[in-house]
């Protein structure tokens, strides 16, 4: 099943299924060259997609993220929340990905919509207070 063209024989061109698949089963770094040959199919799958456009840039950025590509995933989902400034869900995985590139700034700024929109969501919380002992902790080096 780690063979070169696996994921064109066996999964549909759902990119939200490849995602899972991806997740789910090729997650190991001895199955990188499956990951990628599923990620970019579900990035065409993606990009060809009838849906809604935040929609699609918060997958191409989930995509990305998986392929290790975080500031083209930032970049995607920074277009999702600029076309549903509301999206709660898609503004949390902006501020994972910005967290993890040290943005801290940035990631608070989603962190706290989070939170705000749904106070009693832990996940939510709970990222937020990672990045305030982040910025607090890098606040002492300067």
């Amino acid at each position: 099943i780690r063979e070169p063209g696996v994921a064109e024989k066996l999964f549909p061109e759902s990119p939200a299924l490849l995602l899972r698949v991806c997740k789910k089963h090729f997650a190991a770094s001895d199955a990188a060259a499956v990951r990628a040959e599923i990620l970019a199919r579900a990035e065409t799958a993606a990009a060809q997609l009838e849906a809604p456009e935040g929609e699609r840039r918060a997958l191409l950025g989930e995509i990305a993220a998986l392929d290790t590509r975080s500031d083209a995933a930032i970049e995607r989902f920074q277009e999702a929340v600029a076309l549903s400034p509301l999206n709660a869900p898609w503004r949390f995985r902006l501020a994972e990905l910005l967290f993890s590139r040290g943005r801290y700034d940035e990631a608070h700024e989603h962190a706290r919509f989070c939170v705000r929109s749904s106070p009693k969501n832990r996940g939510y919380r709970a990222l937020l207070e990672k990045i305030v002992q982040a910025r607090l902790t890098a606040g002492k080096g300067r």
